[in-house]
């Protein structure tokens, strides 16, 4: 068994001073326009989660990596300056994350059948790490996935890390000391419809490496509980595909799950049913999506059907390349839509004069037809981009169409 104490994450030293000075540097805009990531954590989470891992006992070798770290931060730099954009590209930074029931809101907003996803962010432990639920066993992805886009369900997701992280960025800078997530799967009532569903799972796994884009990895505990006994068994060859130092996070408890967690993190920020004394409650019905929901969703989606349909065009990417269809905007402040469907997953975005306006995401269309709509802020050439670069054989067939509606003349 664990104890976490205050001590258990690394905090920035003297030996990082100098490689954080010249990140800012040549982060400089970008921070700027996003102060809020403007912070040591957050900044060496990005370096770390990079592989730049800073924490070196002599002060030679420190050198030596650092050197590389900065050789190579062109790599931080692009993904940060891509995490940011594309989050503002969202709206997420106008969002309202200043408490966890304010996250939960926004989730939801952003997507109803976030509410049929168990769990989420509970709060602050009693050394100020955040927890987050999930409830994995319940999952239902199936299900969910009939009813929602794959972009609908990564923005919703995103959505909820950058509320966590706003609430972990606001209580460091409160403590003066590095935090980090604490993340509690529970495996429960897992469903044989999460492990015989492949496309599901596939797109559910595709999401979390696209999420996995938008952040630097804050977690410092990972707990499996009510973990199934065929789960267990084959633990040991689990541990040899998963990277070391996600297995040094990862404890499996037992029964005493309870007496564990409160001993480590605290009654109250703890649901009843893990020992704890905070009311939380989900739906027990996990995705079995309400009937209004249902037929809102599904009236949308007719109604997409109806108006983008009727010119669907057909283009073919194989394997190694991509495909771009440009679009002229004459007047700025006209709404571009898209839709489209895939023969399998493939990698879209939008973009302006060679920029991204929308970024770009791997989709699958095997549930849902992926569909979107941007507002051109300037006129121009906009271009979607099919990328299945990804593709060693197979080409994938993509039948797409668009609309573009001019700005209201007032």
């Amino acid at each position: 068994m664990t104890i976490l104490n205050e001590k258990t994450n690394d905090c920035p030293t003297s030996n990082h001073d100098d490689l954080l000075l010249q990140l800012r540097n040549r982060l400089q805009h970008l921070l700027q326009q996003y102060p809020e990531y403007n912070s040591d954590y957050a900044l060496l989470r990005w370096l770390q989660g990079r592989n730049y891992d800073l924490g070196i006992s002599n002060q030679d070798s420190f050198l030596d990596q650092a050197n590389n770290a900065l050789y190579d931060s062109d790599e931080v730099e692009a993904a940060l300056n891509w995490a940011l954009r594309s989050m503002d590209m969202f709206g997420i930074f106008q969002k309202d994350f200043t408490t966890f029931q304010s996250i939960r809101d926004v989730v939801k907003e952003t997507s109803p059948l976030m509410e049929y996803i168990p769990g989420g962010p509970l709060g602050l432990d009693k050394h100020g790490n955040i927890i987050v639920l999930n409830l994995a066993g319940k999952m239902r992805p199936k299900q969910l996935l009939k009813y929602g886009r794959v972009s609908e369900f990564i923005i919703a997701a995103v959505c909820e890390c950058e509320g966590v992280q706003h609430i972990l960025r606001i209580e460091e800078q409160k403590r003066g000391k590095k935090l980090g997530v604490v993340l509690i799967n529970d495996l429960q009532d897992l469903s044989f419809e999460i492990l015989s569903s492949v496309a599901a799972l596939k797109i559910y796994f595709s999401i979390l490496q696209t999420i996995q884009k938008f952040f630097a990895d804050s977690s410092i505990k990972i707990y499996l509980i009510n973990v199934p006994f065929a789960l267990y068994a084959i633990w040991s060859m689990m541990e040899k595909v998963i990277a070391k130092e996600t297995v040094g996070k990862i404890e499996i408890l037992d029964k005493n799950f309870k007496t564990v967690l409160v001993k480590n993190h605290g009654a109250n920020c703890l649901p009843e049913i893990y020992g704890g004394t905070m009311k939380f409650t989900w739906s027990e019905d996990c995705g079995s999506v309400s009937a209004s929901i249902r037929e809102r969703i599904e009236r949308e989606m007719s109604n997409k059907r109806n108006s983008m349909e009727k010119n669907l065009q057909r283009l073919t990417v194989a394997a190694g390349e991509e495909k771009v269809v440009s679009v002229t905007i004459e007047k700025s402040g006209s709404r571009l839509f898209w839709y489209f469907k895939c023969s399998n997953d493939i990698e879209f975005c939008v973009k302006y004069e060679n920029a991204e306006v929308w970024p770009k995401l791997r989709l699958s269309t095997e549930f849902v037809p992926e569909y979107n709509e941007i507002t051109c802020t300037e006129a121009g050439c906009y271009s979607f981009v099919f990328d299945n670069s990804d593709g060693l054989v197979w080409s994938k067939k993509v039948y797409y169409s668009y609309q573009i509606i001019p700005p209201a003349i007032n």
